[in-house]
């Protein structure tokens, strides 16, 4: 249980084991992808050739293709297509980034052309990307990694700005999903610094990463592997909005707030999220997870039982980071309004295990899952409650 799903230990072995599964099931699902929309000859030709040399540097550098997947701004598109989403347009995105992806790893066989390519194109391993514009007819990926449009050279331009050395702040976004909204509250994700400069955003995320690292390690380590990005999406002194998708592993939507309490518990909250997104890659977890729809704790519609189980397993790793806090004396720690939060977010674990316990039929990692979660809702005190 110590280095389960939920409350990792400090190597965070078991979210690293479930993360390489997903991963080599990405892999598999890339060389074997074949969109439900109508391809023209030139893309099929571009994709078969991105799809041989990931095949063949799978055979030779496996570490490689898996690293080279992590980033969402790949996967997600993919997911997307391989799930028989997305159109030729959202084909030719991915192509272009997984193109200069493979040039700055050091992974193409040779020049690599995409013809009609997008007018712009992150690069999320080094923070840029280029915008080679509208009216495009071929984007030429050197082996050095650097892009001709049309012949013209494109000079990379900042689309990111590091937080540290395993997470970043994307200046731009190009998920297809990120307007795509589930919560009855909310309209979308789009990126919005909120009228707040970029150093603000990196110091509050600096201060919740350093926070997490201090008092629940393993948390923090399961966050290092596999949140990669965070977009923002806007400033508000009265609450906290954060989402993540399901298809974009390594990618969190958090809006900015003033209390370092409240952006410590969307990291983690997102960062959990991430981890059992991974973890539906490889098994269904819950075989009812889908449907039918019960009350959730935590929010105001229904929600399958894969949401219900979604929230628990979240909260119940902030409930675990705010006792270690306490348990810490540590300045934000004291005070009533840190008591109500803490007994509020262990009520709302219980009215969650609850449902899951009555309802739920889990697969066998499932079980021992929802086992976790029990064992370590216990270890909250009944003065938590």
């Amino acid at each position: 249980m110590d280095d389960g799903l939920t409350i990792p230990g400090p190597e965070a072995r078991t979210v690293r084991q479930v993360l390489g599964e997903a991963l080599v099931r990405l892999a598999r699902d890339l060389v074997g992808l074949q969109p439900a929309f109508a391809l023209s000859e030139p893309r099929r030709r571009e994709l078969d050739r991105v799809r041989r040399i990931v095949l063949e540097r799978w055979k030779r550098e496996p570490g490689a293709v898996l690293s080279l997947l992590r980033w969402p701004t790949i996967g997600a598109p993919l997911r997307v297509m391989r799930d028989g989403g997305g159109d030729e347009r959202l084909l030719g995105q991915w192509l272009a980034t997984i193109g200069i992806e493979m040039a700055a790893a050091g992974l193409l066989d040779g020049d690599f052309v995409v013809t009609a390519p997008p007018a712009r194109v992150v690069r999320a391993s080094r923070c840029d990307g280029v915008e080679p514009g509208a009216g495009v007819d071929e984007l030429a990926i050197r082996l050095d990694g650097s892009v001709l449009a049309d012949g013209r050279l494109v000079q990379p331009v900042p689309m990111a700005v590091a937080v540290d050395e395993s997470l970043q702040l994307a200046l731009v976004d190009d998920n297809p999903l990120a307007m795509v909204e589930a919560h009855p509250d909310k309209s979308g994700n789009a990126l919005d610094l909120g009228g707040r400069d970029v150093d603000g955003w990196l110091d509050a995320l600096r201060h919740a990463r350093r926070l997490l690292r201090d008092h629940a390690p393993g948390l923090a380590r399961a966050a290092e592997l596999l949140l990669r990005r965070v977009v923002p999406v806007g400033w508000d002194d009265r609450q906290h909005l954060s989402a993540s998708y399901r298809e974009a592993i390594g990618l969190a939507y958090l809006s900015l707030h003033p209390s370092p309490l409240t952006m410590l518990e969307a990291l983690v909250h997102e960062a959990q999220h991430n981890v059992l997104n991974a973890l539906f890659e490889v098994d269904d977890v819950l075989l009812d997870g889908w449907e039918p729809r019960h009350r959730s704790p935590v929010r105001p519609d229904l929600r399958p039982l894969g949401g219900v189980l979604l929230a628990v397993h979240a909260f119940v790793a902030v409930a675990h980071v705010l006792q270690r806090m306490r348990e810490a004396d540590h300045p934000l720690a004291r005070g009533p309004h840190f008591e109500r939060r803490l007994r509020e977010v262990v009520r709302l674990n219980r009215e969650g295990i609850a449902t899951l316990r009555a309802h739920a039929h889990p697969t066998a990692r499932g079980a021992a899952l929802l086992a976790e979660l029990e064992a370590w809702d216990a270890r909250c005190g009944a003065d938590d409650a």
